[in-house]
């Protein structure tokens, strides 16, 4: 295979690992962490855009993310220019993190460039509205600057200008990257050859970079202060090994053998060509160890090595390093290392290696590492609940939401605010804590307190059992609650009830059959083009009750003049006692009358009605 046709490769693989991102963009909903992102640059509401000033304040006065200030600045001017929705403002993520492939792909060629795109770690997060991306672009590109400066003293200047917003950016978008910058500092003093000029003044350039975050330092004491004093990071902060284990088999795919391969073989490779000292200098030219005129650097294994260091190190004497993500500043750097392996290996063996990785990527993509049993859910689908609702829901509707079994409501409050704000219902969270001193009837109870005409409940199916449903059926009948027909069904996961008490004996009725059926108006609301009209229907107990899947019964409605103008069908319950939601579309004009009939859906023939010729009910004006 030509040079030509591997950098096309290459080009097909970093598009396709871009697209697999960019399709998850709106593939969930936004959770907690991602919410306080949203808040902090002030898209977090649909209220107009906060200044940058503002979100300096918010960062630095709110003890959550404890990060700088960076991000969520650059968030707050991305979200200016393309709106609040989650999905734009998640495709900032996206765009830094293909900066950062870009980088790794100028850093260690195209097999440093096939290893992080196909990360299956990287790819996740380069959907997620985080300062992780930016973070990970900003150590792709300060190294690419440093190399560049080193290698070309005779184009400094501009190098030198990289280096100094690389680094500054660095430190402002996470802290983690203050020890990738302190490491690059360290092998430059220990690697750094004859003592140039240009060395003093790279030297200088990082030092101005870590030196910007002074003007932060206040509020970065606060952080420490805050996470120091943390027990709960303290007790979920991971020993140095276990982070070293996962961080490889996050990379890697869970291919660590793989990657420790490859890493020993490009070190190997360069160690038998090279002097320590003088490699990070001269790129490697020979056609057995950088067939595809890669540049990667034996400098880069000691810089991710004293970075993981320092790192553990810190969070031994603090604790905060709870998960590997925290650690993605190191991705570029394992990505050069392996990337030398590759460049190292025979072409064949090379090529085998590569989609052995790819595969890897793609089945840990495909299923994802299940969370910690007895850890928080933390995603909920408010973005499907939302597309659930808007077409039935109106405002000051209650919601019911079921929680999964561990999930704080805090956690979930004010994403559920952000996706269910517009639509104007009242979301009531209801915990089932394992912990709790309220069963779940009496959760289900508190929630409808102020016991509401109607209200909608929704749960996520695989957090329900059959018999959990069945007690909740009856909790709901005990409170005087009936489900209704026609809204009670699953989609996508979710599943939907639409719950209603009897109205008033003084709401509109009509009754059929001798009184065999009762039919009442329990409410109707206009919502967006159509009537939603909430029926409660009763069949007399001395009767029997009409044979199942035989009625329907059908709302008409007339204008002013009498003209018929919309119409809504529904099939009679066969219980006792049920309510059905019916919508009428009024794009012919909004009836000031409703008229209910009952038939036989197989012959039209109608049950008679006990007044008004057998058809007239509802003498009402409805609501425009």
């Amino acid at each position: 295979m030509t040079a030509h046709a591997r950098l096309w490769l290459a080009v097909i693989g970093l598009l396709a690992a871009l697209s697999v991102a960019a399709a998850g963009l709106h593939a969930d909903a936004i959770w907690y962490d991602e919410w306080w992102s949203l808040h902090y640059s002030g898209h977090d509401t649909p209220a107009a855009p906060i200044s940058l000033v503002a979100t300096l304040e918010r960062v630095a006065n709110t003890d959550h993310e404890l990060n700088p200030p960076g991000y969520y600045v650059l968030l707050n001017l991305w979200g200016q220019a393309v709106g609040r929705d989650a999905g734009m403002l998640r495709a900032l993520s996206w765009l830094v993190g293909a900066l950062a492939l870009a980088a790794v792909a100028r850093l260690g060629g195209i097999g440093a460039l096939a290893l992080m795109g196909a990360s299956a770690f990287w790819v996740y997060y380069l959907h997620e509205a985080r300062a992780y991306m930016l973070m990970v672009a900003a150590v792709g590109w300060l190294l690419v600057c440093y190399q560049r400066a080193m290698a070309h003293p005779h184009r400094r200047w501009g190098a030198q200008a990289g280096i100094a917003l690389s680094s500054g950016v660095l430190v402002y978008t996470h802290y983690m990257g203050v020890f990738v910058l302190v490491a690059l500092g360290v092998v430059h003093l220990f690697t750094w050859r004859g003592r140039s000029r240009q060395g003093y003044v790279v030297l200088a350039t990082l030092t101005l970079g870590a030196g910007s975050l002074l003007a932060w330092a206040g509020v970065a004491f606060n952080a420490l202060q805050t996470v120091d004093g943390s027990s709960s990071r303290a007790i979920y902060a991971r020993p140095a090994l276990e982070l070293a284990l996962r961080t490889l088999d996050r990379f890697s795919n869970g291919q660590a053998a793989l990657y420790g391969v490859l890493a020993v073989v490009g070190m190997m490779g360069v160690l038998t060509q090279f002097t320590v000292g003088a490699q990070y200098i001269a790129p490697l030219h020979t056609a057995s160890i950088a067939p595809l005129q890669s540049r990667p650097r034996l400098l880069w294994l000691w810089v991710g090595l004293l970075s993981f260091g320092l790192a553990a190190l810190a969070n031994a004497a603090v604790g905060f390093v709870t998960d590997v993500h925290y650690l993605l500043a190191l991705w570029p750097l394992l990505a050069v290392v392996g990337g030398l392996g590759v460049a190292a290996l025979p072409r064949r063996v090379a090529q085998v290696a590569v989609c052995l990785w790819i595969v890897a990527g793609v089945g840990r993509l495909s299923n994802p590492l299940q969370p910690d049993p007895i850890a928080w859910q933390l995603y909920a689908p408010y973005d499907q609940i939302k597309a659930l609702l808007a077409p039935l829901a109106a405002q000051g509707d209650p919601l019911l939401f079921y929680l999964p079994a561990r999930d704080p409501a805090w956690i979930h409050r004010e994403v559920a605010d952000y996706y269910l704000s517009d639509l104007g219902i009242q979301t009531r969270l209801i915990e089932t804590l394992l912990d709790s001193p309220l069963t779940p009837d009496e959760s289900l109870s508190q929630a409808l307190q102020d016991r509401p005409p109607y209200a909608w409940v929704i749960w996520e199916d695989h957090n329900e059992s059959l018999m959990i449903l069945m007690n909740r059926r009856s909790t709901l009948a005990s409170l005087g609650y009936t489900v209704c027909d026609g809204v009670e069904y699953s989609v996508g996961g979710i599943s939907q009830w639409m719950i209603a008490r009897a109205p008033a004996d003084d709401a509109p009725s009509a009754t059929f059959g001798d009184g065999q059926v009762r039919v009442r108006l329990a409410n109707i609301t206009p919502i967006d083009g159509q009537l939603r009209a909430i029926v409660w229907i009763e069949q007399a107990e001395q009767a029997p009750l009409l044979p199942a899947n035989t009625y329907s019964v059908a709302l008409h409605g007339d204008n002013a003049t009498g003209d018929f103008i919309t119409q809504a069908d529904f099939g009679l319950p066969a219980q006792p006692s049920s309510c059905a939601l019916a919508t009428l579309p009024t794009a012919n004009g909004v009836p000031s009358v409703l008229r209910a009939v009952i038939y036989q859906w197989a012959n039209g023939e109608r049950l008679p009605a006990d007044a008004d010729d057998g058809r007239l009910i509802f003498h009402l004006p409805v609501p425009q």
